[in-house]
């Protein structure tokens, strides 16, 4: 869980409380408990037919046999659902336990509004956090995303060029649906409260004056990205509001496992299963993604969501990595263990070697990703942040669907190295 390790980072730190608000689904459990100082308030969301059928709802199903339809067609129709269940659970105002004591979470939210010193929420497909934001007065907030930056999100903040990523959509396509969404929601939501009064007396504004997600959005101080600098495309021009901190989640957890563990026994394990270990098979998740970069092994993938291809496009970009088609997985599985195995190449595998390199670089700077979020937090807390703001949200133009090439990745490795040693 995202927001999970980065509670856990602001209160390793020592210098924050940290209030974690997770709207739950019954039946799930949070998997990884967060470190004691961290206030976990738990809200259930209390599932609600007529909301998950005008907004959408339902999970992607993997096939190994049959061809991909493109999958992001469904994440686009699940976009509504995901961008106010959070705003919607929060001011129906259900009673939760807070310091042990039973209090309505949105009056206590609105209460401790001005004493917040900062909110940190997810932008990615879901975003109800951030029109909570607006109505309980918080004026500094930071996005974050635990996936892969959309063209969308990049349009939001106002970039110069819709970069043709591969396998995402152009952001004109998402871009129709947050309008739509957006609409329906306050529709459905002042029809349910004249009819149930299941809002209470939270007033509802009207369509026309709704503020906009992308404008929410845009109020943000950074957007962190959940992407480590050396597992993506060097896209130029991206402003530096937008950070990369992918891989803090393997650097806290390995703190975490050093307080729960004897460090040496735990040196010693890893130190026999790096030996032992050739390579990481993955869909390509974020986090396995992430984790591969640290270990410093080559990848063997079998994607199946677009976000999981695209990932599985970066690998081949770095070198460190084979794509399997699922589709075709007998018969190109077995060659691609025996390509990723073979020893008696020359020059060497230039898969584990291209895997020690970025090992290499990221052990430079030891929990380096940590240290760079915990600057931004400080910046924003302290009104330290000097970067220009995001460029203006441009119109769409077909002229701005230029292509454009990528430098070498042993070009990409040596400026993150310069860049941290200065």
């Amino acid at each position: 869980m995202k927001k999970l390790n980065i509670a856990n980072v602001l209160c390793y730190n020592g210098k924050y409380d940290v209030y974690l608000l997770v709207v739950k689904f019954e039946g799930n459990v949070i998997s990884k408990k967060p470190l004691e100082e961290v206030h976990l308030i738990e809200v259930t969301y209390i599932e609600d037919k007529e909301y998950s059928q005008v907004l959408n709802k339902g999970g992607i199903e993997m096939n190994w046999t049959v061809e991909d339809k493109k999958d992001d067609d469904h994440l686009i129709k699940l976009l509504g659902f995901y961008m106010y269940f959070t705003y919607k659970a929060i001011i129906e105002n259900p009673k939760v336990e807070i310091y042990g004591i039973p209090q309505k979470i949105f009056d206590w939210l609105k209460f401790m509004g001005q004493q917040f010193a900062l909110g940190i929420a997810e932008f990615s497909l879901s975003g109800g956090a951030f029109p909570l934001f607006e109505e309980i007065g918080l004026k500094k907030y930071i996005a974050a995303t635990s996936t892969i930056p959309f063209p969308i999100y990049l349009h939001f903040f106002g970039q110069e060029l819709y970069y043709l990523m591969p396998e995402l959509k152009h952001p004109q396509v998402y871009y129709t649906f947050y309008e739509q969404n957006q609409v329906e929601y306050l529709n459905l939501a002042r029809k349910r409260a004249l009819e149930k009064n299941l809002l209470g007396n939270h007033k509802l504004i009207k369509v026309e004056e709704m503020p906009k997600m992308w404008d929410l959005l845009r109020k943000s101080k950074y957007y962190l990205i959940n992407v480590h600098p050396l597992g993506q495309f060097p896209f130029p021009n991206i402003p530096k509001r937008i950070v990369n901190i992918g891989g803090i989640e393997v650097e806290i957890e390995g703190i975490l496992n050093e307080i729960e563990e004897e460090k040496e026994l735990k040196e010693k394990k890893e130190n026999k299963a790096q030996k032992n270990l050739r390579g990481f098979i993955t869909a390509g998740d974020q986090k396995c993604f992430n984790q591969a970069l640290y270990v410093g092994v080559p990848l063997i993938l079998i994607p199946f969501t677009f976000k999981q291809k695209f990932n599985a496009k970066i690998a081949e970009y770095m070198k460190v990595g084979i794509t399997v088609d699922h589709t075709k997985f007998v018969e190109e599985f077995p060659l691609a263990v025996k390509k990723l195995m073979r020893e008696d190449q020359h020059p060497p595998n230039i898969l584990v070697e291209n895997g020690n390199k970025i090992k290499e670089a990221i052990e430079q700077f030891p929990n380096g990703q940590i240290k760079t979020f915990l600057e931004i937090v400080d910046k924003t807390i302290e009104d330290k942040d000097k970067e220009k703001p995001f460029p203006e949200m441009r119109k769409f133009e077909e002229d701005s669907l230029l292509y454009f090439g990528h430098k070498p990745f042993s070009v990409v490795l040596e400026e993150f190295v310069n860049s941290k040693q200065k």
